[in-house]
């Protein structure tokens, strides 16, 4: 590979199946979270050699400084941006403070890697997005990080496009429920998991995004057959039905 791969969010769920899976490709990979102990034990499960950790907090200025820092300083050949939170409430019951840090790391952070990546990036390099299916389908007990997520997705949806003439690749992938501790730790009820029907593991994720890579994708890869279902469907629906549908299903 001509260049490094540099994942966001990498110490677990689909960030660190996609760490290990870019690996298994060949790349380079850094890997980023703030836990530097399951960075440490991602390193030693990786294939291949090469493969660096950078211990970062990209909800902070200094964190995403040294991603930035990261990616001029390397070829850096693919940009991951993975790393996110999410909130389960009613918008004024959750705490602002928690909210406005979702935007720092949800939000400000890509843009600002996606801006620096962008700046270095030649033909055949690529830019993914970690979006979800939340994207086109808002859910109304978590309004905010809906929207951190429909904006990553008109995001890469515009650099897709401005990114193309240049031989450069940048989609949004949109995972919906994936076996991860995400949903339990956005407040959401561990005993009120998705049906196994409709999840999916996170190596399933990632083999999808990596099989988007190679292929003419963009600028939105949904994954899961279900998901890609549902998708369509919420597409075809009134706003107002998709909103009180939505709603009703999340009880």
């Amino acid at each position: 590979m001509n260049g490094r791969a540099i994942v966001t969010g990498a110490s677990e769920g689909i960030g660190r199946a996609l760490a290990q899976a870019l690996a298994r490709a060949g790349y380079p990979v850094t890997v980023v979270a703030r836990n530097r102990e399951r960075l440490e034990s991602l390193l030693g499960e990786m294939a291949g050699d090469d493969h660096r950790l950078l211990q970062a907090d990209l909800a902070t200025e200094a964190g995403v400084a040294a991603v930035v820092a990261a990616i001029e300083q390397d070829r850096c050949a693919l940009l991951v941006n993975n790393a996110a939170f999410g909130a389960v409430g009613e918008f004024v019951e959750v705490p602002l403070d928690k909210q406005v840090q979702m935007l720092r790391l949800n939000v400000e952070a890509p843009v600002v890697l996606a801006h620096a990546f962008l700046r270095q990036a030649v033909r055949d390099d690529a830019l993914i997005n970690v979006s979800s299916v939340v994207a086109f389908m808002p859910q109304p007990n978590q309004p905010v990080y809906s929207a951190t997520k429909a904006f990553i997705t008109t995001l890469s949806e515009t650099l897709w496009q401005n990114a193309k003439q240049k031989g450069i690749k940048v989609f949004a992938v949109h995972p919906g429920s994936t076996d991860t501790e995400f949903a339990v730790r956005a407040g959401r009820d561990p005993n009120r998991r998705r049906p196994q029907s409709v999840r999916q593991l996170p190596e399933e994720v990632a083999a999808e995004t990596l099989r988007a890579l190679e292929g003419p994708w963009g600028p939105n890869v949904v994954t899961g057959l279900p998901n890609r279902i549902s998708c369509a469907i919420a597409r075809l629906l009134p706003r107002k039905l998709l909103l009180a549908l939505v709603s009703w299903l999340a009880r």
